[in-house]
């Protein structure tokens, strides 16, 4: 069945207006920003993303800082840790270990009313910190820290919910460099 005329008429007017910006390098008119309600999230995408190790990060539309960014580096890498867990307001700790190979950890928590990072000598992660550079997200359904070059040892991560939510963990190793081409050639010419 064809769509409505009507529907065809604002699509075609709508791209017509855009080539034409675009041809003369304006931008278009800018629309009102609305916040978007997490609660509208279809059931059947939590559950499929849940049975999967995934998880539904709802990003909100109106922010104009690097929190997609973030919340889209969390999705990356090795799995660490993948909890789906419901909590009825009370603190639960979570451990996971990082190795000398991990460049950057990410963690991500939907559906939770706290979340607080810790490291492996027990200090408290804090937002901007140096080492390790950290850097949050607040998503319109939870939080996502990602931190550079984490110190290795075990890590926690301590969660507050009143209900279910998801909490997963996931590294990006290091690159393996190529060999340092000076040592070797030294090494060619002294045997």
């Amino acid at each position: 069945m064809p769509p409505p005329r009507g529907f065809a008429c604002v699509l075609g007017i709508g791209l017509l207006y855009a080539g034409v910006a675009f041809a003369q390098g304006q931008q278009p008119p800018s629309r009102r920003c609305r916040t978007w309600d997490p609660s509208r999230i279809d059931p059947t995408y939590k559950k499929l993303a849940n049975s999967t190790g995934g998880q539904v990060l709802a990003l909100d539309p109106c922010k104009t800082d690097d929190s997609a960014d973030v919340a889209i580096s969390a999705t990356v890498g090795r799995s660490l840790l993948s909890v789906n867990d419901r909590l009825s307001g009370e603190e639960k700790t979570y451990g996971f270990a990082v190795d000398p190979s991990m460049r950057r950890i990410a963690i991500s928590a939907t559906d939770v009313t706290a979340l607080r990072l810790e490291q492996a000598n027990g200090a408290v992660v804090v937002m901007g910190d140096a080492p390790p550079h950290v850097r949050h997200a607040t998503t319109l359904n939870g939080d996502v820290y990602t931190v550079d070059d984490p110190e290795p040892g075990l890590w926690k991560v301590h969660v507050s919910a009143a209900g279910d939510f998801t909490l997963r963990v996931n590294a990006v190793g290091r690159r393996a460099t190529a060999p340092d081409s000076k040592s070797s050639s030294n090494t060619d010419r002294s045997r």
